[in-house]
């Protein structure tokens, strides 16, 4: 049998192995206790890699909900869905307004600097050029998701009830779960404010183009609006605990001229990374729930068995990709 026969023998029984009917066929999970190393260091094979594992270690100490504790959630997409779970389950979940995302009429709130104006706008000055605006569909607030008002006024009584509200929801709260999503958004180039979502045609037409400006944020910015959030957060809760987590609901688009499901990894690699870095500055009031990985690294198919190397057809089909890509007439 010559070298590339055999190879692809080799690689069709890799394939093979790497079936999803296969990969709860493994051993239990263990450590290297030769080097000293814990079960949850060592990566898993097989359907060892599951929700299971991702939450290791668990210090069954650290658990601080109780089905009566004070809970208030906000972020983006998958905010929701904690939302949702937590008062199927009846756990005392704060409501302070109606609202389908979180604990407050925040909307879905994708950024961080986005999360940062809300506690900026219920703890302390807030001073937009901008408060509100108006488009086709009504006067609204530019700084929370998908509420519109007839007139300025009944936008202005809204808006103080709702940070009323909003200060009830976070300072009542003993434990705050955060979702951050996205990590692209406009901005007012005057105050450097971030728009909820992308200004309507009418506005850009009234304050021209060079008002607003899209915005993608650095990691540096990242870990100062998180700091900044949580600052003015414990100024006013100083006993409660934040829950991070990143979304696993990638970009629906980008403004950007680039590819959005890459960009998309891109951004939640940004966020990661801001996250761990201020949990890491407050570990004994922070923690971190990994949806986003349970999400993108349970079952993955493209995957051997050992949950590490890729199957060769993947690989075949990511070389042929490669070729696509860079190689000349595909030679």
């Amino acid at each position: 049998m010559n070298w590339r026969r055999f190879r692809k023998v080799f690689w069709a029984l890799a394939d093979l192995k790497s079936q999803t009917r296969l990969r709860n066929w493994v051993p239990r999970h263990k450590g290297l206790e030769q080097q000293g190393l814990n079960s949850y260091q060592v990566y898993p094979e097989g359907g060892n890699l599951d929700r299971d594992f991702l939450i290791q270690p668990v210090d069954p100490i650290s658990r601080f909900i109780r089905p009566d504790t004070p809970i208030a959630s906000m972020g983006s997409c998958f905010a929701l869905e904690i939302r949702a779970r937590l008062r199927e389950r009846n756990f005392n979940f704060i409501q302070a307004e109606e609202s389908d995302t979180g604990s407050a009429q925040w909307g879905r709130v994708y950024t961080t600097k986005n999360m940062l104006q809300i506690f900026q706008y219920t703890f302390s000055e807030f001073l937009p050029e901008i408060r509100v605006a108006r488009s086709s569909r009504g006067v609204f607030d530019p700084y929370r998701e998908g509420i519109f008002y007839s007139t300025e006024d009944e936008a202005a009584r809204s808006i103080a009830d709702h940070v009323t509200r909003s200060r009830s929801a976070l300072t009542d709260c003993e434990v705050l779960i955060l979702t951050i999503g996205q990590n692209e958004t406009w901005v007012c180039k005057s105050d450097g404010l971030a728009w909820a979502h992308k200004p309507p045609a009418e506005l850009v037409e009234t304050h021209g183009a060079d008002f607003f400006d899209l915005k993608r944020f650095t990691l540096a910015e990242n870990i100062e609006y998180l700091n900044e959030t949580l600052r003015l957060f414990w100024t006013n809760n100083p006993s409660a605990k934040v829950i991070f987590t990143v979304s696993p609901v990638p970009s629906y688009a980008t403004f950007y001229d680039v590819n959005v499901a890459v960009r998309s990894f891109e951004n939640k690699a940004n966020l990661l990374l801001a996250i761990k870095e201020v949990i890491s500055q407050n570990p004994e009031r922070c923690d971190y729930f990994p949806s986003f990985e349970m999400a993108m690294l349970s079952n993955n198919k493209a995957l051997q068995l050992d949950n590490r190397h890729v199957r060769p057809t993947v690989v075949e089909g990511i070389m042929d990709s490669f070729d696509s890509r860079f190689v000349i007439d595909g030679k």
